[in-house]
């Protein structure tokens, strides 16, 4: 048998090339029976993305098979267990696979010849050189490689930013931040890292640190499953949660001339939180206790790098006060992976509650929140890569008397930034209220439809085409929202929008067109490709 993939199999970035062959050899056993003696496998990869690219790896691989007995009688007690699958003890205790071996397949000569002359110097690094403009970012490392770290200055300096993070962006309140957060590792489970940061319009610091004990049982991949954690933290927040947008995006919009996503308040805010991620079912959950302080804070800055005469919004009052809450949260599935880039099949449950002056809150509310997003694979699932519809749901109420700096909102794109999970003909800040709905669709149809038209040069790009949907809208009451001191982004009807998308644009981006349904208007954009 000679097998080779389909000119249609189409494997994902950053795998630009894969040419693979099978081999299998059958014999004869028991006349009657062709059975195979061994697989064979040989391939050829190319990895890449824009800036940087691998030589081709090569790789061969072959196995034996052997000890046939042909219609062996079979214990009664084999079925009278439930078990599908059964673990040898004995022979996992073994330090080789080589030790019970009766047969082995000879080295070619070539192969011989190879381990003859081997050169111990060249390592992987050396084999497997990176080329292209990122190339000096990227390293490849092998288990068994050790180095030998001199002890002088650039080595001090380079273990001094592996452990740091910047904490850089620009709002309309803040104006410029700049800061930085440092790694300690106290202990092999224990980390603390501490930040600080100022702020030149507001011509005050933040500062603040997060202590981490991580425990349970650890797995052979992974880090240990349960968390403590306490921390403290005095500076600017957001008015608003955004689970799609980050302060750092949000900044560089409003740097190059576009509105400020979100709204600001002064925090002064200790925590405390403890949580598990059991595994084995894929779910996490955590309890998390805060003790807030809030103030309000105005408007600063309408600076943009390109010289715009844009005059940014004000930023909203808030109801000043004492918030001090509980929180729990439950999960199936990990957490959100930004950008889009890949689909993923998570659900995740949230309920805040402010007890009021029994917690000596100035707040009393409860809210709920739910996120839930799930893939389908659709037509062709035979492919490596099927058609998929992936499925987004947001929704948020609450009860009480909810203040301005809890409402929820149905996330929006950034002017010409529009991942999935936003209303793309909704632009520049959120929709916000008391309670929320949204719901999101894309179906993803990859290269099929340039297949169906004989486009066979974007077919080898792995160019993809999507169609994509969304709906949503927030409700405030009559009596609250007269009582308002803003005019925040609302709709009293669903805002229902279509599009569609290429995707696969220099392997890394997509480009969509938008149009809400009862406006003519389309809407252009960009954002990170969909992979997988």
């Amino acid at each position: 048998v000679d097998l080779s993939p389909h000119e249609h199999v189409l494997f994902p970035p950053p795998i630009r090339e894969w040419n693979v062959a099978y081999k299998q050899q059958f014999s004869n056993f028991g006349k009657l029976f062709w059975l195979p003696v061994d697989n064979r496998q040989e391939g050829k990869i190319k990895i890449g993305i824009i800036g940087l690219e691998f030589p081709y790896f090569h790789y061969q691989v072959i196995t034996g098979l052997n000890d046939y007995d042909i219609n062996i009688e079979l214990p009664d007690s084999l079925y009278k267990s439930k078990k599908k699958r059964f673990v040898d003890s004995l022979t996992i205790r073994k330090d080789s696979l080589f030790i019970s071996c009766t047969a082995f397949i000879p080295l070619t000569v070539t192969e011989i010849k190879a381990y003859a002359t081997i050169d111990s110097d060249l390592t992987m690094e050396k084999a497997f050189e990176p080329k292209g403009l990122l190339a000096k970012f990227a390293k490849v490392r092998t288990g068994n490689q050790r180095r030998v770290i001199k002890k002088d200055s650039s080595g001090i300096v380079k273990k001094f930013i592996r452990h740091v993070s910047p904490d850089l962006w620009y709002n309309r309140v803040e104006g410029g931040h700049f800061g930085m957060g440092y790694e300690i590792n106290l202990t092999k489970d224990l980390e603390i890292v501490p930040r600080a940061g100022y702020t030149a319009p507001l011509n005050r610091w933040s500062y603040g640190a997060d202590l981490t004990w991580k425990w349970g049982v650890k797995p052979r991949v992974f880090s240990k499953p349960g968390f403590v954690k306490a921390g403290y933290y005095y500076g600017a927040d957001q008015r608003y949660t955004s689970e799609i947008h980050s302060k750092f995006s949000a900044g560089l919009a409003s740097l190059l001339g576009e509105d400020d996503y979100f709204d600001y308040l002064w925090n002064q805010k200790f925590y405390f939180a403890a949580g598990y991620d059991f595994r084995k079912i894929n779910i996490q959950t955590s309890l998390q206790v805060n003790i807030e302080k809030h103030r309000s804070l105005e408007k600063m800055s309408n600076y943009n790098v390109l010289g715009y005469n844009r005059v940014q919004r004000p930023n909203p009052e808030i109801e000043d006060g004492n918030l001090r809450s509980v929180k729990w949260k439950i999960g199936y599935g990990g957490d959100y992976i930004p950008l889009g880039v890949v689909s993923q099949e998570y659900v995740s449950v949230e309920i805040e509650h402010s007890p009021g002056a029994l917690f000596k809150s100035d707040f009393d509310f409860t809210t709920y929140r739910a996120i839930a997003e799930w893939s389908f694979p659709t037509f062709f699932k035979r492919r490596f890569m099927s058609n998929m519809l992936i499925l987004r749901v947001t929704a948020g109420t609450f009860t009480g008397n909810l203040p301005v700096q809890r409402f929820g909102i149905v996330e929006a794109a950034q002017s010409w930034y529009m991942p999935f999970g936003t209303l793309r003909a909704n632009q520049k800040y959120p929709y916000e209220g008391e309670q929320y709905a949204a719901f999101f669709w894309e179906h993803n149809f990859r290269t099929v439809p340039f297949e169906m038209f004989g486009l066979n040069f974007l077919v080898k790009k792995n160019i993809s085409f999507l169609l994509f949907g969304g709906s949503g809208r927030t409700w405030i009451s009559e009596k609250r929202f007269a009582s308002l001191n803003h005019r925040p982004k609302y709709t009293n009807q669903i805002h229902h929008e279509i599009g569609a998308s290429v995707s696969g644009i220099f392997e890394l981006f997509r480009f969509d067109i938008a149009r809400r349904i009862d406006s003519p208007r389309l809407y252009y954009g960009v954002s990170m490709a969909r992979l997988f």
